[in-house]
């Protein structure tokens, strides 16, 4: 099991930015949880249902794609070391 499998769309909060990227020409566009959360078809579906059923939109592409999280920008220290 991985994270996509253990979310589902609406586990996430509304503001959280979700990131779409083509495997077949690279292409990449963001869209925010809510925008998805406002489909009723796909408000229960797990995050590796809507990767494996979305579709690149570059024209004439259509290419699979690779969904990922969006964080913060926040820097933080490192905290651990090797040892």
């Amino acid at each position: 099991m991985n994270w996509k499998r253990e979310l589902q769309i609406n586990d996430i909060a509304p503001e959280q930015i979700l990131e779409f990227t083509c495997k077949q020409c690279a292409s990449v566009y963001h869209q925010k949880a809510e925008q998805l959360q406002k489909h009723n078809e796909l408000r229960f579906l797990w995050l590796d249902e809507i990767e494996k059923d979305a579709k690149c939109k570059q024209r004439l592409c259509y290419g699979d794609i690779r969904l990922s999280m969006c964080h913060d920008s926040a820097n933080s220290g490192f905290v651990a070391g090797l040892a």
